[in-house]
């Protein structure tokens, strides 16, 4: 066997024991038994008595909940719906239990109803049935009763095994591509000590889509991107991946191309499409298709749909999750992931959140350990059951949600999330209005209970008392600190953590308000503009504007810009139904399943005045609340940093808005340290007083030297002060390339092009960020190659020491 050969199937082996110990851990599952019903045809001696459709409901009028589905046929051809109703233990299958089936025709007429007693159906055997209906109409059945032993999900904390082949063949990939950048001492020897190399970037809408190409830019330019194994992303820059990934274009052959037509279609205003009947008469018939299978909607919903015909375009409309799986499954490309946040609609998600991961294999919760195939998400599920199928969401859809800019009712602490400052002011109003209701879904096929959990959450369903730690009066609200401040007094240490809270607290400098005649607020401006397009005087209502003014779209839009209260707030998060919905014994985990571990964290202390967060999800609520991540926290390390993907080195690329060019502390920073730790993650320890005293700075590398198993962070920001300081700086881009003071443009500030709400660039602007990040990233190459090459060195200690730990067992 060839050298090469050898390496490769120790590596291979080695992966598969580092997963193996994820994959060992297991999650209980109560087995519950299942009738799975389903509709094969319907069929008709005489069709003209029909007008081509049926709606064939299938019922078991003896269960309380998802009692009854309801499909659509054509006569005499094939359906093929299959529906499962839980059987529960209050369910006597000794007596009679009936399965009715029954027509429903259009002018809401019903067919009397033929039956099936279940109760003389063995378990595990499958039965044909037809049953006869009126008018010479037959229905064929296939039923069966079936005890389930597990999900219809994943249920585990390891990696989908997607992921897991994906990573045999790409890690292998990205040691060659490291042997070619890396000088030869530097460079891994062999695969096993290929260092995981993971991109995340933030939020910051157009401006992190923007400054997202340009970093990917450098580090294609550099070599870099082809050693990356993870790419992940949120809100802005999960616009970017998903399209990008969407449209096929991530490889070089395809990234410079496809970055100039993003740069097109960015020209393109957003806000224009909303006054586009056009576009509403698209929007109307994918509501249709959701309103078919009862699929809450939400403006998340057309605002994802706004978002998506502008940067991906007609054509990928139709792309989903699953078909970004054959463009990643030979791993030349680094595998994506964007992340959202599910919350609860009645607290803050400092009380609650759980992140959600969506990638081409699976769609997962990994606070909970679930994980569902991508055609799942958005069907209805029982018990663990998936009882009724429904189409899957839609790559625009993920959009509106990972981007829901209007999920700013939940941040936690104003200047963690990607906030504007009107918007603080006026969340901060909302959260002391009354409770949140539900959003009202109308004209619904089906009588499903779309209650979110936003209404009936018991004190219970936010906290678990049990593992609530009580806050000390005298403590400070956050503090981490090594050893050597044990010997500090608690008031030296409150003093000092006080200054610290305080600067993390403080709100942003508000620049003064525009006058009246200049439109007010921004919330003021958006909710005058709706009304003036769309809340006026009636047009003629056969006339194409007003067919389009009385569509669901603009009823939509104007109620929420008329409602101006929490309730309509709550209604702009994104709707699924709940794959949890009266699932026993949901475990409740961190991101880290072994728990806190290692010389970082055995030198760390945290006390928090708050409750300590617990993920107990509402498992009686039949619909969940998405929304951006970024109203926890704008970049979502958490999850390329879990310990089943075992990121080495973690390039951050942070978008956040701030106030001005000279006002740029990385409390984003701060926070994702904060957070990580809380979740028993390794992440360096660092002096927060000795970051929040550093000026604006592009590049800061963190690295804890104590621990080879805690990944080195390279963090990069939007700071332009380097940029600006170069003479005659030539851009890239020939358009550009003689132009006087390029590089001479502020990034943050009242008079900046690119604040997060502003979602159409003009070709300068564009051009104007993408080379700041490039020059960020570029001039800072060798820093992320030496964090590279020490990591790759750390990798090789850890091998050692594991390989020396196993021969002496």
């Amino acid at each position: 066997m060839s050298e090469d050969k050898m390496d490769l199937n120790g590596f291979l082996k080695s992966e598969d024991e580092f997963q193996k110990q994820y994959d060992d851990i297991k999650i209980e599952y109560t087995p519950i038994k299942v009738l799975i019903v389903t509709i094969l045809r319907g069929r008709v001696k005489d069709s003209s008595l029909y007008k081509g459709k049926l709606k064939i409901s299938v019922t078991c009028p003896q269960l309380y909940e998802f009692n009854q589905f309801t499909t659509k046929v054509n006569v005499n051809c094939e359906a093929n719906e299959t529906f499962k109703f839980l059987l529960g233990e209050d369910v006597d299958l000794t007596e009679e239990f009936l399965c009715q089936v029954k027509l429903l025709y259009g002018d809401g007429s019903c067919s009397d109803d033929a039956a099936v007693d279940v109760s003389q159906l063995c378990d595990k055997v499958t039965s044909h049935v037809t049953l006869g209906l009126e008018q010479d109409c037959e229905v064929d059945l296939q039923i069966k009763i079936r005890t389930m032993d597990s999900p219809d999900f994943r249920l585990g904390v390891g990696l989908h095994k997607g992921e897991k082949d994906f990573r045999k063949l790409r890690i292998p990939k990205v040691y060659e591509n490291l042997r070619k950048i890396l000088k030869p001492e530097e460079a891994p020897t062999k695969i096993e000590e290929t260092p995981i190399i993971s991109l995340c970037s933030s939020g910051g809408g157009y401006r992190s889509m923007v400054g997202t190409m340009g970093a990917i830019e450098a580090l294609q330019d550099a070599g870099i991107k082809d050693c990356l194994t993870y790419v992940c992303g949120l809100s802005g820059s999960a616009w970017y991946l998903t399209t990008a990934y969407g449209t096929e274009s991530v490889s070089p052959p395809h990234l410079k191309l496809f970055h100039e037509s993003l740069k097109q279609k960015m020209t393109i205003s957003v806000y224009r499409k909303l006054i586009d009947p056009w576009h509403f008469a698209e929007y109307w018939k994918y509501i249709k298709t959701k309103r078919r299978y009862s699929q809450p909607t939400s403006l998340v919903d057309l605002c994802g749909f706004t978002i998506g015909s502008v940067i991906l375009g007609k054509g990928n409309m139709e792309k989903t999750l699953s078909d970004l799986g054959n463009y990643v499954k030979d791993a030349s490309v680094p595998f994506p992931i964007f992340v959202s946040l599910h919350v609860k609609n009645t607290i803050l998600s400092s009380g609650f959140h759980a992140f959600m991961e969506c990638s081409p294999f699976e769609v997962s919760f990994p606070s909970f350990g679930i994980g569902l195939k991508p055609g799942d998400v958005g069907s209805i599920f029982n018990g663990g059951a998936l009882v009724r199928k429904c189409p899957e969401f839609p790559l625009h859809l993920h959009q509106g949600i990972t981007g829901a800019a209007l999920a700013l009712l939940f941040a936690a602490t104003p200047g963690f999330g990607e906030v504007e400052d009107d918007f603080i002011d006026f969340m901060d109003r909302l959260r002391l209005d009354r409770k949140a209701s539900v959003v009202e879904i109308e004209n619904s096929e089906e009588e499903i209970d779309l209650a979110s959990d936003a209404s009936g959450d018991t004190e219970d369903d936010e906290y678990d008392d049990d593992v609530l730690e009580p806050p000390d009066d005298d403590s400070a609200d956050l503090h981490f600190f090594p050893d050597d401040e044990k010997t500090k007094t608690p008031e030296e240490i409150r003093s000092e953590n006080e200054v610290i809270i305080n600067k993390l607290k403080t709100p942003k400098p508000k620049t003064p308000k525009p006058n009246s005649g200049d439109g007010g607020s921004f919330f003021s401006r958006a909710v005058n503009f709706v009304r003036s397009r769309f809340v006026g005087p009636a047009p003629n209502p056969e006339s194409l504007v007003g067919r389009v003014r009385n569509s669901f779209g603009f009823n939509l839009l104007r109620n929420t810009a008329m409602k101006e209260d929490r309730d309509s707030y709550v209604g702009r998060t994104g709707k699924m139904f709940n794959f949890t919905y009266n699932l026993p014994n949901l475990p409740n985990l961190s991101m880290n399943p072994h728990g806190v571990s290692g010389t970082t964290f055995e030198r760390m202390k945290c006390q928090d005045k708050r409750k300590r967060l617990v993920r107990k999800m509402s498992v009686n609520k039949k619909v969940i609340s998405l929304v951006d991540a970024a109203c926890h926290n704008n970049v979502a390390a958490d999850i390329p940093m879990r310990p089943q993907r075992g990121t080495n080195v973690l390039i951050v690329t942070d978008f956040s808005e701030w106030a001005s060019d000279d006002l740029m502390q990385p409390v984003t920073l701060l926070s994702a340290a904060a957070n990580a730790w809380k979740e028993g993650l390794k992440f360096p320890l660092f002096d927060f007083k000795t970051i929040l005293q550093l000026p604006p700075t592009e590049c800061i590398v963190l690295e804890d030297e104590n621990d080879d198993e805690c990944p080195i962070v390279i963090w990069f920001t939007l700071c332009n002060k380097k940029f600006k300081e170069q003479q005659n700086y030539k851009p890239r881009s020939e358009a550009y390339k003689n132009m006087e003071d390029f590089n001479k443009f502020i990034v943050y500030g009242e008079k900046t092009a690119y604040s997060t709400m502003n979602l159409s660039f003009n070709p300068l602007d564009f051009e104007r960020l993408r080379e700041l990040m490039y020059f960020n990233v570029m001039s800072n190459m060798e820093v992320i190659k030496s964090a590279i090459a020490r990591a790759t060195e750390r990798k090789r200690r850890v091998l050692k020491r594991n390989s020396e730990k196993k021969n002496n067992e």
